[in-house]
């Protein structure tokens, strides 16, 4: 449900584009954030091995999301012209820290492995937001998006 957070504010500014595809493009945002969770999870899992940790779907899921929930909870400066993006930019450093905390909890990898584990993902998962990004824009705005 927080997932929804930033799709719901970012339907209360300001339609640039209808009604309809603004409404596209929130269930799409929902689909997005909750697709990413599960996305996140696999490659936090998978790389627990590397990082002296253990394979858990369960608790990569867990971690994956309670990180995420500072973002989603942000999403609401969306409502702030400006200066919501800041406060979107807090919420997801402060995620990443509580990534950072939460590993050696979940995922059993030793603290020492924590900050490496937690710089992996980081960029895994911004490699995967830039590709899942491209394919939506593609998909809702065609190939000139």
């Amino acid at each position: 449900m927080l997932a929804a957070i930033p799709a719901i504010c970012g339907l209360l500014l300001p339609l640039p584009w209808g009604f309809g595809r603004t409404i596209l493009g929130a269930i799409v945002q929902y689909a997005a954030a909750l697709g990413m969770v599960y996305v996140m999870a696999l490659v936090v899992e998978a790389l627990a091995p590397t990082f002296g940790g253990r394979k858990d779907r369960i608790q990569a899921l867990k971690v994956v999301a309670y990180s995420l929930t500072a973002g989603w909870i942000a999403g609401v400066g969306l409502l702030i012209p400006l200066l919501g993006s800041l406060i979107v930019l807090a919420g997801l450093v402060y995620g990443i820290y509580l990534l950072y905390l939460g590993l050696p909890h979940t995922m059993k990898c030793p603290e020492d492995k924590a900050g490496g584990y937690t710089l992996v993902i980081i960029v895994m998962g911004m490699v995967i937001s830039a590709v899942l990004f491209g394919i939506l824009v593609r998909v809702m705005y065609g190939a000139g998006g």
